[in-house]
């Protein structure tokens, strides 16, 4: 029980709450543990985030797609970690994202019901989810800000700083050159050139229908240059 507990210390949304505090709302919340194989589809875009997914060891990939599924987005994200909280509540509550399992993985999923129940037993329980889901808000706001050319490389940027998260890893895009050149307003020749002196630099690998996305932070100082 205690290797559960350091778990559960470890998670966003969850942490700065003491082990005490924590045993006494896993004793009154009904709360779920579910294991997942490699390769399983744990949710489809658009389904209802209905529960809050906490990953609690494995590793979970999170596919979005634009452009009527003509890009895709991949992200890989590792326990500890939370899924879906910035859906849970609102007036979109359904995720944006394929959920997968890019490893055997388990999960601890809390009910929206059970949920409200945690926020209101302990005020750390409510202002770390404010601080979480305002973080999330925010983000686009300041990046678009710091945006100071519109060029290709900071729309680029934009994109995976709003659509991924900061530790996310193997992160990758799938497209039709003509649809990425859509989504970025760049035309193919200024498009092709700006990914070549971004692969020159480190920050992306490129093929002809994948970005993999190198150096994720090197990509994010793009936007504060």
């Amino acid at each position: 029980m205690d290797s559960i507990y350091d778990q559960l210390l470890q998670l966003p949304l969850l942490q700065g709450v003491g082990r005490e505090r924590i045993a006494e709302v896993v004793e009154k919340i009904r709360l779920s543990f579910v294991k997942y194989e490699q390769g399983a589809i744990i949710s489809f875009m658009d389904d209802e985030c209905s529960d809050l997914r906490f990953v609690l060891s494995g590793r979970v990939r999170l596919d979005t797609n634009f452009l009527n599924n003509r890009v895709t987005l991949s992200q890989v994200v590792s326990a500890p970690d939370v899924i879906g909280a910035e859906y849970f509540f609102g007036l979109n509550t359904t995720y944006p994202y394929t959920i997968t399992a890019a490893s055997d993985c388990s999960f601890m999923e809390v009910s929206k019901k059970e949920y409200m129940r945690i926020l209101a037993a302990d005020r750390i329980f409510l202002l770390n989810m404010l601080n979480y889901t305002s973080r999330l808000a925010q983000k686009g706001q300041s990046a678009l800000m710091a945006m100071r050319h519109n060029s290709v490389e900071e729309r680029l940027a934009f994109i995976v700083h709003m659509f991924t998260s900061k530790r996310a890893e193997q992160i990758h895009l799938i497209f039709k050159q003509r649809e990425l050149g859509w989504m970025l307003g760049a035309k193919r020749t200024q498009l092709v050139a700006t990914l070549h002196a971004m692969a020159e630099q480190g920050i992306i690998a490129l093929t002809d229908s994948t970005i993999d996305i190198v150096d994720r932070d090197a990509l994010m100082a793009v936007l504060h240059r």
